[in-house]
């Protein structure tokens, strides 16, 4: 996920399969771009979320938002696995917090999710370390940030 002032401006959700060789990624992302966020937050009672448009103060186009994923996007698929992790590790601000795993089934109140800490990104999947002190490495679970 991408933050802006605590407030998420975009997601991104990674497929990876590395049981090839060379493996694969299937990528998907998601980015505020126009969106009237900030007008909303008191009809919604939401303010986790901001669009880039919010965060600037004025209209952003996306085909420059859209080319410079890319263009980044292009960058990355340049490096091994090893090095994007090594880049991924210095941005990453799951490692150390505290996190609320979400079951595949994503319902709102699944008794099988739990609370754990991100140790980090491997490249099997996101390392976690349960309450109960098990550490496990999870790859296909949903994953949000409980709020401090």
């Amino acid at each position: 996920d991408v933050y802006i002032s605590g407030k998420k401006a975009a997601g991104i959700l990674i497929d990876y399969d590395g049981s090839s060789e060379g493996g694969g990624a299937i990528v998907g992302v998601g980015v505020n771009v126009n969106e009237l966020l900030e007008e909303s937050e008191p009809y919604t009672g939401v303010a986790s979320a901001i669009s880039l448009r919010d965060a600037k103060g004025f209209m952003v186009s996306r085909e420059r938002v859209l080319a410079a994923i890319l263009a980044k996007l292009e960058i990355l698929m340049k490096l091994s696995l090893k090095e994007v992790l090594d880049q991924y590790k210095d941005m990453d601000i799951l490692r150390g917090n505290s996190i609320r795993v979400h079951h595949k089934s994503k319902q709102v109140s699944d008794p099988r999710d739990y609370e754990a800490t991100a140790i980090g990104v491997t490249r099997e999947g996101l390392e976690v370390k349960k309450r109960n002190g098990e550490e496990i490495t999870l790859s296909s679970e949903e994953v949000s940030i409980t709020p401090l």
